[in-house]
C-alpha cells in the first residue's frame, strides 16, 4: 500500500467502465484504501478521455456503515465494466 492508503495493484485499475445512464466511458486511474466510522472500503477515481473524474466506492473490505454500502451498490447499478 502506497501513500494515504494508494493500492498500485488493485484488480480493477485500468479497467474501462461505461456510466449506464449516458454511455460515457471512464478508466479507473487510482484506487485507495479508505476507512470510514466502522471499517475499510476501496476508493476509486474514473476519468474520461477528457480528464472529468467521477469518485466512487467501488468494493467493501468490511465496513458495514450504510452510506458506504449504498455507495457501493450505486458504483455497481450506475457503471457497468467494459470488455478488453
Amino acid at each position: 500500500m502506497g501513500d494515504n492508503g494508494k493500492v498500485d495493484n488493485h484488480h480493477m485499475l485500468g479497467k474501462k467502465f461505461r456510466r449506464i445512464k449516458d454511455g460515457k466511458v471512464y478508466v479507473i486511474d487510482s484506487v485507495c484504501i479508505h476507512w470510514y466510522d466502522v471499517g475499510y472500503y476501496y476508493h476509486a477515481t474514473l476519468r474520461d478521455e477528457n480528464g472529468s473524474h467521477a469518485v466512487c466506492f467501488i468494493e467493501n473490505i468490511n465496513c458495514n456503515n450504510e452510506i458506504v454500502l449504498d455507495g457501493i451498490s450505486r458504483f455497481k447499478s450506475r457503471y457497468k465494466i467494459m470488455e478488453d
